[in-house]
């Protein structure tokens, strides 16, 4: 009974180390107390000081439970050997037994034992964590911050550090960040400190410490950072934020196609008679076959000519009813329709010949133009496989790509979270990421990166290969792939993580596909990199700590983009205007071009 209204501990313990853990703390073992005062929510986890908490004597520590036990704090069942599933989450077994109503939360019923109320002691509990418990008591002075590192950024640093290993015991109050160089001080109370007036150019070094009512711990002194200018940037849509976009040329004009997360649509931008100009493609209007519903997801883009007619074509997702859709253009009217996702039920991957089917295909996309037709592949969300559609006259044929099996140089894995797709000639060139675990909180624990080529539209010419895959301190592959095309061969790019890392990334990683060659790039002073990466032939966008960076193939120098956030999985581009070369990415909440 009490159990599902929170009577609970989110405590573990190990029988054989003696180790306890409380990696979540319920309100519960917020009010659960040693009798020295300290919360059980407090202890340092996983550590052997928590396990014996857990074997030994606790208390409620609640005013209204206090109250209505005589003015003294309950005892909680904590015997000297844990009993899993009874130990902490009960009231004491010796002493409340016998105590009519209130013995409804002890570990044990006796036999013939019914229970028609709840008992005034488990009423005033609940009522107790109804309420935000008191703070807990200090107990000894704060370990040294953990993990403490600075971040370049614009005339400032960013210096992150994780909590002392007893933060929870310790009560930390506030912690103080130090400029070495110039000894001024910023008092913080969490994570990230942003260090302002700093010169661009000039080296820094920064201590951290953390304080409570009883102390102060130790410094402990970041790595070096050089606080760089950012890009000069131009704003080309104020009201957009642009998460998602992709960027071409078509009838010889720059466009980028980008989402609009907040009115639900999908947008072009224009650049003409040296002006941007923009204008909604597809969301909220059923007008002229599109449709009323959120599309501001995923998109991918490519262009086709024939006689002397040009297509834009523009593929994204129906994020309700979970399609893909297709918008093309012809230099004069949009058309529309639903390439896949709208059927009644889901095919299974196992069954053939391949028919529009009704999985959730609004997740990922990249799409391909070569003489055989318009072609595009897609994630299945609903089975965690590569999915593909050839346009043929007025109709698609469909077909899988990957996922489906481990024969023929395929993969079982749950691929393409992320893809990209390039034509070279009348090759097709496919980049996606291929996930091989996760573990309880879905955080990628093995990953691939595939690639996959053909020549033709036909399902049978594919050829596959691994590009990386975990070993020699790659833990994962993946998180988001690039593809380009340059003078001296195809340019691969993505992310990879270590077990030191996990579950993030911590390197870029790039290829051309004719070498055998992986160089590695480790972003330390700029942040975890994280979506979005775009490789061209001189350069690598990519996401740092939710900003902008580039990295320098020729020397492998990392700059600063836009110190502005972009949102956690966005997108970026490259894009030629007016011969010169730009980067374009949503940035704090607008579609932004920067050049360096």
């Amino acid at each position: 009974m009490g159990h599902g209204l929170g009577f609970i501990s989110g405590n573990y313990y190990d029988q054989y180390s003696g180790y306890g853990r409380i990696d979540q703390p319920t309100p519960f073992d917020a009010y659960a107390q040693l009798p020295d005062g300290r919360r059980l929510a407090d202890m340092p986890s996983p550590s052997i000081e928590t396990g014996k908490a857990l074997t030994s004597p606790l208390y409620w520590s609640g005013e209204n439970a206090i109250k209505a036990n005589n003015g003294i704090k309950p005892p909680l069942y904590a015997p000297s050997i844990y009993e899993p599933g009874s130990s902490i989450s009960h009231l004491d077994e010796r002493t409340f037994s016998q105590s009519g109503a209130n013995s409804v939360m002890t570990p044990n019923l006796d036999s013939g034992e019914v229970f028609h109320l709840p008992g005034s002691l488990l009423l005033a509990m609940i009522d107790d964590m109804r309420v935000k418990p008191p703070a807990g008591i200090a107990y000894g002075t704060p370990q040294p911050p953990q993990n403490v590192k600075a971040l370049v950024s614009d005339k400032s640093a960013i210096v992150e550090f994780d909590p002392p290993v007893n933060f929870r015991s310790a009560q930390i109050s506030s912690y103080e960040v130090k400029n070495v160089q110039s000894g001024d001080s910023v008092i913080v109370n969490e994570s990230p400190a942003i260090i302002t007036g700093l010169s661009n150019g000039s080296k820094y070094t920064f201590t951290v410490s953390a304080t409570n009512s009883l102390g102060t711990s130790n410094t402990v002194t970041t790595n070096s950072v050089t606080p760089q200018a950012v890009w000069k940037s131009t704003v080309i849509d104020s009201a957009a934020d642009a998460k998602y976009l992709a960027s071409g040329t078509y009838a010889g004009k720059p466009v980028i196609a980008y989402s609009d997360s907040k009115n639900g649509d999908i947008k072009l931008a224009t650049y003409s008679a040296n002006k941007w100009s923009t204008k909604v493609i597809d969301g909220n209007s059923d007008a002229l076959g599109k449709t009323n519903n959120d599309v501001s997801g995923y998109i991918s883009m490519c262009t086709s000519t024939v006689g002397k007619k040009n297509y834009l074509h523009l593929f994204y997702g129906d994020l309700k009813d979970k399609d893909l859709r297709y918008a093309v253009y012809d230099g004069k009217s949009w058309y529309y329709e639903i390439v896949d996702g709208d059927a009644p039920s889901i095919q299974d991957y196992k069954e053939f010949p391949r028919v529009r089917g009704g999985s959730d295909v609004s997740v990922s996309s990249a799409c391909a133009v070569t003489t055989a037709g318009v072609q595009v592949f897609y994630r299945d969300e609903s089975q965690g496989i590569l999915l593909g559609a050839v346009k043929d006259k007025n109709d698609w044929r469909y077909e899988i790509v990957d996922g489906d099996k481990d024969t023929e140089d395929r993969t079982t894995g749950d691929v393409a979270f992320h893809m990209k797709a390039i034509t070279v000639g009348k090759k097709i060139h496919l980049i996606y990421d291929s996930v091989r675990g996760f573990d309880l909180d879905r955080n990628v624990t093995r990953g691939d990166i595939r690639y996959a080529t053909r020549s033709s539209a036909f399902v049978e010419d594919w050829s596959y290969k691994t590009l990386d895959t975990p070993g020699e301190g790659v833990a994962v592959a993946g998180y988001d792939v690039s593809v380009f095309n340059a003078a001296r061969g195809v340019n691969l790019g993505w992310f990879t993580g270590s077990g030191v890392s996990f579950p993030d990334p911590n390197q870029v990683r790039y290829q051309t596909f004719l070498s055998s060659t992986i160089s590695n790039v480790s972003t330390t002073n700029y942040g975890v990199p994280n979506s979005p990466i775009e490789i061209d032939e001189k350069s690598i966008l990519f996401g740092c700590n939710l900003r902008l960076c580039s990295i320098n193939k020729a020397d492998k120098s990392i700059s600063l983009v836009s110190s502005g956030s972009i949102k956690d999985g966005g997108k970026s581009n490259w894009i030629n205007v007016n011969k010169i070369r730009y980067a374009v990415a949503g940035v704090s909440g607008k579609l932004t071009l920067f050049k360096p």
